[in-house]
């Protein structure tokens, strides 16, 4: 995988890295097969979060509410 740390690419990812060295990832990227299955697993990986509903069971929200009135 190039120079490219894991780390670093999880970062270029985020736009967290400095202009130079996201030209440097993204000029990896365009010669490394590896590096780009990695990368498109994160965006994927990233993609699927964004898409994740949060709740908690109406279960859970019983117990609190049942917890705090006895308390």
């Amino acid at each position: 995988m190039a120079d490219i740390s894991i780390e670093e690419l999880v970062s270029h990812l985020y736009n967290e890295v400095p202009a130079s060295r996201s030209q440097a990832i993204q000029r990896a990227l365009q010669t490394d097969a590896h590096l780009q299955d990695t990368y498109q697993s994160f965006t994927d990986t990233l993609q699927e979060l964004s898409n994740v509903s949060y709740s908690p069971r109406k279960e859970s929200i019983e117990k609190i509410l049942q917890y705090g009135q006895s308390s």
